[in-house]
């Protein structure tokens, strides 16, 4: 409580003791005004995200080894990419598939507290429809998945690449269904757990440290259904990932995805199409993007029939549709204000101050910039209509009769 209160109150001390036209009184608002943002709206016992792993000691890395971290991801992708079509960028796809799991195990290390300050525990984008919230959309996202894979009591459901697990949450409490998560991260296993623990849900929910490339813990024909939101676009061979997948599921077994693609609007030889999707790539630890069709072909090749298709964020949008992109473009509201670009801004500024006055790691506005940056890419795909966020596919492992007759 005490920092909202501090940053409500020293700009007006420093306006009534200098004047507005002072250049102090401008820095000591735009400080206070991150700091606010920095310190209000967290929930459960990371209440205090807003001081992030960075700052409070949670992170797996060393602290001063935050810009070096930073660097040698930076190193897969090359030049800054975002003004033109990088031949560096493209050339180091190699480099991004073999290096993977240390490539984004790197990246989440870095982004996962600036992601849960400014997003909540749920990272994921979602439609949304006009005069819904921006976290009611969230939930209703993730509600549409698991009715599409009919998930109730006594099912055990798989999500590969929970994250800190918000969605796992949601779902289990939803369908009263036990789902059981993946994930590669130390640092975001930690977390997930721990928000398990506080909102009483171990009984429904777990965590496991896997790589969905290789599903080493679980037996052949373990889950009933399971899914994915926004995270094999981080596969390697997306092929191969969807083996796993199939490997795991029973019989008959449903498998869903929000899938991050490039859309049919996207033009290869485009050199501004080519930037947006390479600041994308950057700024979210991706390999490479994939089309529409390679998707789909991805899941026809492990063995799965598809059952649906469609694009939840579709373009262009109708009347009666917000865009996905619009907590990042511009809408302000008290849910996502932090996401918003004035608040990043103020926590870009932030991150610069505390960095400077040897508070926060150096590296940490680094990580900022770069998250700012994708920001500012991902609308941009978002508006012109080549990139979508949330292409839903519904596939399923056909019964063992059924695979003997065909």
């Amino acid at each position: 409580m005490l920092l909202p209160i501090l940053a409500l109150v020293a700009p007006a001390a420093a306006a009534i003791t200098l004047g507005v036209q002072s250049g102090f009184f401008w820095v000591t608002a735009a400080t206070s005004a991150g700091l606010f943002l920095w310190s209000i709206n967290g929930k459960g016992y990371r209440k205090n995200i807003g001081a992030t792993g960075l700052l409070t000691g949670e992170l797996e890395i060393d602290k001063k080894s935050v810009e070096k971290h930073f660097d040698h991801y930076a190193s897969h992708f090359g030049d800054d990419s975002r003004d033109k079509e990088s031949k560096q960028h493209k050339s180091l796809q190699g480099k991004r598939e073999h290096n993977y799991t240390e490539m984004i195990n790197n990246f989440y290390d870095l982004v996962t507290d600036f992601y849960e300050y400014g997003w909540g525990p749920c990272f994921h984008f979602a439609p949304r429809f006009l005069g819904e919230g921006f976290m009611e959309s969230l939930r209703r996202h993730e509600y549409f998945m698991a009715s599409r894979l009919e998930l109730r009591p006594g099912m055990k459901c798989i999500d590969l690449g929970c994250g800190v697990g918000g969605p796992l949450r949601n779902i289990a409490r939803f369908c009263g269904c036990k789902v059981v998560g993946v994930n590669n991260s130390d640092y975001q296993i930690k977390i997930a757990q721990k928000h398990n623990k506080n909102e009483g849900l171990e009984h429904l929910v777990d965590v496991v440290k896997a790589d969905f490339m290789a599903l080493k813990p679980f037996k052949d024909e373990t889950f009933d259904a399971g899914y994915q939101i926004e995270a094999t676009c981080h596969a390697p061979d997306l092929t191969a990932c969807f083996k796993q997948a199939y490997r795991v599921l029973k019989p008959g077994g449903m498998l869903a995805g929000y899938e991050w693609l490039m859309t049919s609007q996207y033009d290869p030889k485009n050199p501004r199409h080519v930037a947006i999707k390479q600041g994308i790539e950057q700024g979210n630890s991706i390999p490479t993007l994939r089309t529409i069709a390679e998707c789909e072909a991805a899941l026809k090749k492990a063995g799965f029939e598809i059952v649906e298709v469609q694009d939840r964020c579709p373009y262009p949008l109708t009347a009666l549709d917000k865009p996905w992109y619009g907590p990042l473009a511009g809408e302000y509201s008290i849910e996502n204000i932090r996401s918003t670009k004035l608040g990043r801004f103020a926590t870009s500024f932030l991150t610069y101050v505390l960095e400077t006055i040897r508070i926060a790691p150096k590296g940490t506005y680094k990580v900022q910039t770069m998250l700012t940056k994708t920001a500012d890419d991902l609308v941009a795909g978002g508006e012109i209509g080549i990139f979508t966020p949330a292409y839903f596919w519904l596939a399923r492992k056909p019964r063992k009769a059924e695979k003997k007759q065909s």
